[in-house]
């Protein structure tokens, strides 16, 4: 399954890459600022599941997972010196749990509904094969916290506080002149594990 993934991603990049200016001829002066809007994947009930992650469950509460919406991004990136670039980043995933207090011959069901949003802060080293295409790694520190959409209060025990997230990723982005198109990889806390993403450059 790994051997598959690789070969996805490297057919991915080759399709990407086309032609253009090599990496040397592209300096920090002719890098612009890029806003991206992406749409990806992640696990939201097992962080949700996690107790720093607000959730406190009783002896008898169990939580099932009745649907999860990809995870919506929203990122600016503004290029610095020495191939940096930094800017913030935001990102949406509604939840929809099964709660189910008590044993199987007695027990309550209680539907909720969940919004957990991430703001971060994007820290990329660029590396550009040529003027359209370009690589690029990071890391994105920020909060995430979970906002109760449809859920009576007194019944669903979340804390509103935002807790720290951290995440090391990895993408590659093809320019159409000032559009783009890309695709990310991440590990860490929030917001996604994979994302595909749709670039203006300014």
């Amino acid at each position: 399954m790994k051997a598959y993934a690789i070969k996805i991603t490297l057919l991915l990049m080759t399709a990407l890459c086309g032609n253009g200016q090599t990496a040397s001829e592209t300096s920090d002066a002719e890098r612009r600022p890029e806003i991206a809007a992406g749409i990806g994947y992640a696990r939201a009930m097992a962080a949700l599941s996690l107790k720093n992650f607000g959730l406190y469950e009783g002896k008898n509460d169990f939580l099932f997972s009745e649907f999860e919406s990809p995870v919506f991004t929203l990122d600016y990136a503004h290029p610095v010196k020495n191939s940096m670039a930094f800017g913030p980043a935001i990102s949406l995933q509604s939840l929809r749990v099964r709660h189910m207090k008590g044993d199987m011959d007695n027990h309550t069901i209680a539907y909720h509904e969940l919004l957990r949003i991430n703001f971060g802060l994007r820290l990329l080293y660029e590396k550009y094969l040529n003027t359209q295409f370009k690589l690029y790694g990071g890391v994105r520190a920020g909060v995430t916290g979970w906002i109760r959409t449809l859920t009576p209060e007194a019944d669903f025990r979340i804390n509103h506080s935002p807790v720290p997230s951290m995440q090391v990723l990895g993408g590659a982005r093809r320019m159409f002149g000032k559009l783009g198109v890309g695709f990310e990889a991440a590990i860490g806390t929030a917001p996604y594990l994979l994302q595909m993403n749709a670039a203006y450059r300014f």
